[in-house]
């Protein structure tokens, strides 16, 4: 009966999900957290809790990133090169970019084989790179919507996320009444006239 058991467990274990022993999480991670109105802000896509050089490396995932278009706006997103170089003459990667008002989905599926790209991947690294510009003052939560994150076998498994880090960002107005203001030209002109007169007061001659 003791054998049954062990061997059923060792069965169980075989027939897990990829990422049952892995805590992974997904990261959203900016540049900064307050800027002025117009100017930019990136914000990395990050996963972690992977393996290191082994499996379960990541295959494939569709990652779904959520904002207020009021604060800000999606200028660009560059993808890294973890799953594969993204130059379509290189037949590594696959990868697609859809945008929505206040959303952007990153999806990119590697040809890669898992040896490969368990020589590629660590245990956490940048999926992408989002690039974004002020718009209205405010705050606004940057955070996931829909995900979906696969392993590098041929019949792919789904990866659980168990983490997942939000962040806020704001956008508001730095601009402030100078202490000492330059002054214009008028008012120069008048301060050299002043002195300019002072000076020729100071050396008249002195009459008795």
């Amino acid at each position: 009966m003791k054998k049954l058991l062990l061997l059923f467990a060792f069965t169980l274990g075989t027939v897990l999900p990829a990422s049952a022993a892995f805590a992974i999480s997904l990261s959203l991670i900016p540049s900064a957290t307050i800027i002025n109105p117009g100017d930019p802000v990136t914000v990395d896509v990050n996963v972690g809790g992977l393996s290191n050089g082994a499996t379960p490396s990541l295959g494939a995932f569709l990652v779904e990133v959520i904002f207020d278009p009021k604060v800000l706006t999606f200028h660009s997103e560059t993808y890294g090169d973890f799953l594969g170089d993204t130059d379509p003459l290189a037949f590594e990667a696959d990868i697609i970019t859809l945008l929505a008002v206040g959303s952007v989905s990153l999806d990119e599926v590697s040809f890669l084989l898992d040896v490969e790209l368990n020589a590629l991947q660590s245990d956490s690294f940048t999926l992408a790179t989002l690039s974004f510009l002020g718009n209205n003052m405010g705050t606004t939560l940057l955070t996931f919507g829909h995900v979906d994150l696969s392993d590098a076998a041929f019949m792919a498994n789904s990866l659980f996320v168990d983490r997942f880090h939000a962040v806020s960002v704001t956008v508001e107005s730095s601009r402030q009444s100078p202490t000492n203001p330059i002054p214009e030209p008028s008012t120069l002109f008048l301060l050299g006239n002043g002195l300019a007169g002072l000076a020729a007061w100071r050396h008249r001659p002195f009459r008795y």
